[in-house]
């Protein structure tokens, strides 16, 4: 059957939590009050964002760059991702570097990151310091689509195991901004089914304090032999 696991790469927005907010969460209760930042804080936004646009390798899905503070609110670190070539990772980071601000006094480790959904052209800050991480739900809907996709490539898969790794960009809503294929199993059919299992899941965005937030997602999709029938109870 097609096994779920969540790796997350959190992000942020300013609204709050108002997603599913009776049910459990996985959270860490001394994370309650996590510092959280604006655009309007971090630095000259406009500056920043051109940047990140002209570095961006447009065959990435996200191009972010993860800022990582010292307590004081000095910059500890840059880090960047999906630029196009190493020459623009280095002048996005100096760019970075220049038009960011000094923040005030911030937890120790205190990080977040810039990201850029390269297809849509849409950029958002993602906190890297959470109360309660994102959560996958399975729904009815994600049920059935399993369950007939697993039946139509049973017909055909003899041994071994598929793996596709699912990119998700997720809003504070807990809807699904945009959505695609990270890594592929090389699998047409199972990256299909993939793709429209993680559609018909729901999710639980992450939370900054009380504060639902955006995120960028990783998620693991694996089918494996012998494993139990899309029946039975799944994560």
């Amino acid at each position: 059957m097609l096994l779920f696991s969540m790796l997350a790469s959190p992000g942020m927005a300013q609204v709050p939590d108002s997603v599913l907010a009776s049910r459990l969460r996985h959270c860490k209760p001394h994370n309650l009050d996590t510092r959280w930042v604006t655009f309007g804080e971090i630095g000259d936004t406009s500056a920043l964002i051109s940047a990140l646009k002209d570095a961006a390798d447009t065959d990435e899905a996200v191009t972010s760059v993860g800022i990582e503070y010292k307590e004081d609110g000095s910059i500890a670190r840059v880090h960047v991702v999906g630029a196009r070539s190493h020459r623009a990772a280095q002048d996005l980071e100096r760019e970075f570097r220049t038009h960011l601000s000094r923040l005030g006094t911030v937890p120790r480790h205190f990080r977040f990151a810039v990201a850029r959904l390269n297809a849509m052209d849409h950029v958002d800050l993602l906190p890297g310091f959470l109360t309660c991480s994102p959560e996958e739900v399975s729904s009815s809907k994600a049920l059935s689509v399993l369950t007939q996709g697993v039946q139509a490539l049973g017909q055909r898969f003899v041994t071994g195991s598929l793996d596709a790794r699912i990119g998700i960009w997720l809003e504070a809503s807990g809807d699904i901004r945009a959505i695609w294929i990270e890594r592929s199993s090389s699998d047409y059919a199972f990256d299909s089914l993939a793709l429209q299992v993680t559609q018909a899941f729901r999710f639980l965005p992450p939370l900054v304090g009380s504060r639902a937030a955006p995120a960028f997602l990783v998620l693991p999709v694996t089918l494996r032999e012998n494993a139990p029938r899309p029946t039975d109870r799944f994560p």
